[in-house]
């Protein structure tokens, strides 16, 4: 990916496996970082020469900096776009709308990517509910009648 796929706010790119185009919003804090990253070259993150990585290459090279970082073995690359299916679902999107950015077909792979998200903002949400409806003082003996 490069700047040649950024136009009017949006990140286009086809997929590997599906061939699908997706058109991303980029997020704000990304786009600050592109505006400052140097654009001499057709592709934003570059190899050791100013080549493209290859798909492998980048690859080993994200595990040599979870390695040094003593990151746990089961941090990758690909990790990262769970982390951001994560993040979304925490944010309260929905799987087709997770779905719409990380480009997943299956709304149950979505669903496998955020299950863990989902139960602790329902979790969240919960808690919050009973605690707006049984208040309590500071002592922790009820306040009034449910509301």
């Amino acid at each position: 990916m490069g700047r040649q796929h950024v136009r009017d706010g949006l990140l286009t790119v086809r997929q590997q496996k599906t061939g699908h185009i997706l058109e991303i919003p980029v997020h704000t804090a990304l786009a600050q970082i592109l505006a400052a990253t140097p654009g001499d070259n057709l592709t934003f993150l570059v190899a050791v020469g100013g080549k493209p990585f290859s798909t492998a290459g980048f690859g080993n090279l994200f595990r040599n900096w979870c390695n040094e970082a003593g990151l746990p073995k089961h941090c990758s690359a690909h990790g990262l776009r769970k982390a951001a299916c994560r993040r979304l679902a925490e944010a309260g999107c929905t799987e087709h709308q997770i779905a719409a950015i990380s480009g997943h077909e299956s709304l149950s792979e979505v669903q496998r990517y955020t299950r863990a998200a989902r139960q602790s903002r329902l979790a969240r949400a919960a808690m919050a509910t009973v605690t707006q409806a049984f208040p309590v003082a500071e002592n922790g003996t009820p306040i009034g009648k449910p509301r």
